[in-house]
Formats: structure tokens, sequence, C-alpha cells
């Protein structure tokens, strides 16, 4: 049988810059531009977001909330939001 590979999509929000990373490295991309990728289903994915100097990283919208890294399941299409703000 065959699974399902789910995209996984960031998204990102704000006026501060930096980047979004996975822990598998699938997912590499900067505060400010989308990117994804497809997972497996069952997939446990981790998403980092580093604030640029000059920015600060406010937290994650979608399957994750708070500020620190984003930890989750991957069982259908999913949209995980960063949003960071320039501190001036």
């Amino acid at each position: 049988f065959d699974l399902a590979i789910w995209p996984l999509t960031v998204a990102t929000a704000g006026t501060g810059t930096g980047s979004v990373t996975s822990g598998d490295g699938r997912i590499d991309c900067g505060i400010n531009s989308a990117c994804a990728a497809g997972f497996t289903d069952g997939t446990t994915a981790t998403l980092r977001a580093n604030a640029a100097p000059g920015s600060t990283f406010v937290g994650w919208a979608g399957p994750c909330s708070g500020s620190g890294g984003c930890t989750f399941t991957l069982t259908s299409p999913t949209i995980v939001t960063a949003t960071a703000v320039s501190d001036s």
C-alpha cells in the first residue's frame, strides 16, 4: 500500500527577517519567504525559527503555538506560519 504524502507549507508574517528550518533539513527558508516540502503521513516534523539580528521571532500559528520549537505529526496538508517583527 502507498502512504499519503502531505505538503507542509511554512508561511511567514510580520516585519522581521530570519529563517525557518526543519530538523531533517527539508525545510530551509527565510522569514518573509514561503516554502514547502512533502512528508509521509504520520511523520513528526520539527521546525525551528531563528530571527536575524534586528528582529525578534514572536511565534507560530497553525499546529504549534508559542515562540519555542514547533513539533507536530503530519496527518493532512498543513500550513505553519512563523511571525517575526523588526526591533526598530
